[in-house]
């Protein structure tokens, strides 16, 4: 059988580390091991493109070159507006040509927006069987776009399928379509076997973030919660690693709190910079005000790490669950600084113990089969 994968968010290469495009990826090429032929159709996006050589990557083109489309272009702006239109356009011409040639059998969208929508009409259009796996930030903000509210209910509702990576995201999907959604993780596969690590002070106690710089992922209420951290213990350092709308924040924050010798800056983390800085630092923090379960948990796990987590989506029921470390209450930077002293203070060993169970539940192969069953069930 034939499947393509239709997504916003492929990555051009391995170091391309952008959105959740680094599930999609490993996804990908997993399922391409099974008796299923995997086709990828995405978006044209600006950089150095590795052609990959196991199936077929299509980069169809569009008005835009933004890497981070949901992010990056704004639909309330005239620019933006086109840039949108032009990719739905764009993307559902050329999509039907690629289904019809390479006599696709069925499409996985990844994400519901704008990708479901190709799937859609080539299903009215084609027969073509499709399933959706949602997104937080589509759903989320489905809002945000032009009829978004009708045309993501219409895609959820009329997929043959519809997976969701958190519980409590899927019963939200479940609630928009009136449809079944099925729980299964994302995650990706590092480089654990890499045995290079990051040069830090261990003197200290190192934290360590790696996300986008939204303001859904908290990454101010971080920088807030390391001021007030600063107050009263010294011996810390943040390291933190990704890009976002908030850059120019986060720089007015540390320049005013004063924080450059507590904050170690530093652009996207590519897998192996993932697996350096996670083997030596202390914990990684995930401050959002909004998740599901983020891939950067499980990078942590494969890492046997520890984690502050703020308590929102799956992610804070989940760590208090298996214990594997702290969870904070949602955009209260004073409570996230008193969680960082607790874990300072605390024996993280006691964390340590219960990762590997939890971890277990994040594999990228029981992922891709736990997919194939709902094909064939």
């Amino acid at each position: 059988m034939k499947i393509c994968i239709v997504t916003s968010s492929y990555p051009l290469n391995p170091n391309d580390t952008i959105d959740a495009g680094v599930f999609v990826w490993d996804f990908a090429k997993q399922l391409n091991k099974t008796e299923y032929k995997v086709f990828v159709f995405t978006p044209r996006k600006e950089g150095i493109v590795e052609n990959e050589r196991e199936f077929e990557v299509y980069f169809f083109p569009w008005l835009g070159k933004e890497r981070d489309i949901a992010h990056q272009v704004d639909p309330k702006n005239l620019k933006g507006f086109i840039k949108i239109l032009s990719l739905l356009i764009n993307g559902s011409f050329y999509f039907f040509r690629f289904v019809k040639k390479r006599r696709i059998d069925r499409c996985l969208a990844m994400w519901a927006i704008p990708s479901g929508l190709f799937t859609l009409l080539t299903k009215k259009f084609f027969k073509v069987p499709y399933d959706v796996w949602a997104l937080g930030s589509d759903i989320w903000k489905r809002k945000k776009y032009p009829f978004g509210e009708i045309l993501v209910k219409k895609i959820l509702l009329n997929a043959d399928n519809r997976f969701a990576d958190g519980i409590d995201f899927a019963r939200d999907i479940e609630k928009i379509s009136g449809k079944k959604c099925n729980f299964i993780p994302s995650c990706r596969t590092l480089p654990i076997s890499l045995k290079v690590k990051a040069v830090v002070d261990k003197s200290k106690a190192n934290f360590l973030f790696i996300g986008r710089w939204e303001k859904e992922k908290g990454i101010d209420i971080l920088i807030d919660a390391i001021w007030l951290l600063s107050k009263e213990i010294k011996e810390i350092k943040l390291h933190v690693f990704g890009g976002g709308s908030l850059e120019k924040l986060i720089h007015e924050k540390i320049d005013k709190y004063n924080l450059k010798d507590f904050i170690n800056m530093n652009g996207y983390a590519n897998p192996e910079t993932a697996v350096k800085y996670l083997r030596v630092c202390d914990c990684l923090v995930i401050p959002s005000r909004i998740e599901s379960i983020p891939i950067v948990l499980s990078d942590a796990l494969q890492m046997k790490k520890p984690v502050i987590v703020s308590d929102v989506g799956d992610m804070g029921k989940l760590v208090k669950k298996y214990k594997v470390g702290l969870v904070s209450e949602p955009e209260n930077a004073e409570d996230l600084k008193d969680k960082m002293i607790n874990f300072i203070k605390e024996d993280i060993t006691k964390y340590q113990k219960n990762i590997d169970l939890l971890a277990s539940k994040f594999d990228i192969q029981k992922i891709v089969q736990k997919y194939i069953d709902y094909l064939n069930s």
